[in-house]
């Protein structure tokens, strides 16, 4: 179902913008703030702020300024960021850069609590917001910090069919950016067989570090009735697996049957594996993969010559 398309009532301004800048603007000539600490803001972040808090500015320019605001304190960053993202009748652009602003302050600012668990709230919020890309940039913050409710949101949405807080492809895409693919594997690896395109795709991608995974990605890129799109997601997420899947691609790639567009692929994949982890092979390993890639015709498989190359010089190497 994916995000709620209604609109949410938005919150009034914490404070004015311009209270703001002359707080992150009053140090002392010598660079201290009024209490004495090292207070080192730009004079642009400060200008900037002030772009940013006058509706008046066109919205490119207040779009530019947010993320120049990193320099300033996150308790007046902060505050000014979620007011924007708040305005009435602000556009798509503008809150999705509010979120960009209030995701840099996370990494970047000053790790101020109370600042930090306003961000969280926003965000929060923010995923159901009215305009698809504020939600999205939302959850993609929320992900890469690994939110302990965030999680529990997206794990709810995909065990049970009746909570429709996120669409199935969100959660799984949460999930892999929340590092959290291997811990919610059973909840996510239904979806290798079933959902839309869309679904199936993410998870096997999302499932290519879950080594219990392996052998259902396998066998969808065995088969050849499956939708291009799935196999072609079977071969990125095996490329980022471990050295055993050389045989899986390896029939892709000799298979002149095959969409030379899947053949190309799997042949881009064999290369990467065994250049990555190729050292994990035995030497008779080795040396039966070299024996079969020498048999691929490499005219349109550039790869192929390459992933020779190394495995040769690997073999050289036991």
């Amino acid at each position: 179902m994916g995000f709620a398309y209604d609109d949410v009532p938005f919150g009034t301004k914490s404070q004015q913008v311009t209270a703001v800048v002359t707080s992150a603007s009053s140090t002392s000539p010598d660079g201290q703030a009024d209490g004495g600490e090292a207070a080192p803001v730009e004079p642009e972040a400060v200008a900037a702020l002030a772009t940013v808090g006058d509706i008046n500015q066109p919205e490119a320019e207040r779009i530019s300024a947010l993320r120049m605001l990193t320099s300033l304190p996150d308790s007046t960053v902060v505050p000014v960021a979620i007011s924007v993202l708040n305005e009435p009748g602000r556009s798509e652009a503008l809150g999705a850069a509010a979120i960009e602003a209030l995701s840099l302050q996370m990494m970047f600012g000053q790790s101020d609590h109370h600042a930090h668990q306003a961000v969280i709230d926003a965000l929060h919020t923010a995923l159901t917001d009215r305009d698809i890309a504020v939600r999205q940039s939302a959850l993609r913050v929320l992900a890469s910090h690994r939110d302990p409710a965030l999680i529990a949101k997206l794990i709810s949405s995909l065990d049970n069919s009746t909570v429709e807080d996120f669409s199935t492809l969100d959660a799984i895409r949460g999930l892999a950016v929340a590092g959290g693919a291997i811990k919610y594997a059973p909840s996510i690896r239904k979806y290798i067989a079933t959902g839309d395109s869309d679904v199936r795709a993410a998870a096997i991608v999302a499932l290519a570090p879950d080594v219990a995974s392996l052998p259902a990605i396998e066998a969808v890129l065995a088969d050849l009735s499956q939708p291009e799109i799935i196999r072609s997601a079977a071969i990125r997420s095996l490329a980022t697996g471990n050295s055993a899947v050389t045989a899986s691609l390896l029939k892709v790639v000799k298979n002149t049957q095959e969409p030379q567009n899947l053949r190309e692929q799997a042949a881009e994949a064999l290369a990467a594996t065994v250049e990555a982890r190729g050292a994990g092979l035995s030497e008779v390993q080795l040396n039966d993969l070299a024996n079969e890639l020498r048999k691929v015709d490499s005219t349109r498989l550039p790869a192929i010559d390459r992933a020779l190359k190394v495995t040769e010089a690997l073999s050289r190497t036991k």
